[in-house]
């Protein structure tokens, strides 16, 4: 008796989910993978700095171990393989979100130079900037001011005002 119950029991499941794999099939739409980070960013500027300046970091000790290795990366492909070649940095640094000085060592500028930063302002105006620090870049918080006072690597010279006032 329960032998024959299991099998009518598992039958019956095996029948449900055909029907229910067709239907799902035939009346499905593809679904679109919502934005969450990019929503929560907008709506908590502190969340946007904290993942910013993370994201920064991560670029950095990237060009960081390029230039141990063969040397300072001299375009974003080069940067990327030491990022895992990951969708979000490579779209940040192919689009132009965040400007990189390529080919440039670190090691040979003073601390303070700028190597790279985010093309866009956070909402606060500040910047987020990638600091040579003698071959172990670091982001830090720039205001506008102190990103147009501050020494540039070479290939960023001349970088003055950014696009700002926006999220990213």
């Amino acid at each position: 008796m329960a032998a024959r119950l299991q099998t009518h029991v598992i039958t019956a499941s095996v029948g449900l989910l055909a029907l229910l794999a067709a239907g799902c099939s035939y009346h499905s739409k593809p679904s679109r993978k919502p934005d969450i980070e990019g929503g929560l960013r907008k709506e908590i500027p502190a969340l946007d700095r904290t993942l910013s300046a993370i994201d920064m970091s991560q670029i950095g000790l990237a060009y960081a171990e390029c230039v141990e290795g063969a040397g300072p990366p001299k375009n974003a492909k080069e940067l990327l393989v030491n990022l895992g070649n990951l969708p979000k940095y490579k779209k940040a640094l192919e689009s132009g979100d965040v400007v990189i000085a390529w080919g440039t060592d670190p090691r040979r500028l003073p601390a303070d130079t700028i190597i790279g930063y985010q093309k866009r302002a956070m909402e606060n105006g500040q910047l987020i900037v990638l600091l040579g620090n003698s071959g172990s870049p670091q982001p830090q918080v720039y205001t506008q001011a102190q990103f147009d006072a501050a020494p540039k690597a070479p290939g960023l010279e001349g970088t003055g005002k950014q696009n700002g006032g926006g999220t990213r």
